[in-house]
């Protein structure tokens, strides 16, 4: 049961775990201190088992984790976009993108 929260799409899980880890050690920041960060809305293991694509990311924590980074969720989507799409051939029309309400 997800109690109505929607999910990062499972295509795409794996990928936002790997990028939000490549983030998160580039600012030297361990999982421990970005549980803290988010207030422990989900706990160290969680966050390993998101970055290591074992568990689904709900959007609400996703952009949670995003604003602890400082980072812009459409930006995440837009390397996510230029690595997966262009290595697989598929074309992303333009026009389509996700708008997040991020804190500033």
């Amino acid at each position: 049961m997800t109690n109505g929260e929607d999910y990062i799409d499972a295509t795409f899980n794996s990928i936002v775990g790997s990028v939000l880890k490549k983030e998160r050690e580039k600012q030297n920041i361990s999982l421990e201190d970005l549980a803290k960060k988010i207030h422990y809305k989900v706990k160290r293991q969680t966050l390993f088992y998101y970055e290591t694509g074992r568990s689904k990311v709900k959007v609400s924590t996703f952009i949670d984790i995003c604003n602890a980074l400082h980072l812009n969720p459409d930006e995440i989507f837009e390397e996510i976009n230029m690595k997966y799409f262009k290595s697989s051939n598929l074309n992303v029309k333009k026009g389509n993108e996700v708008k997040w309400k991020t804190k500033n």
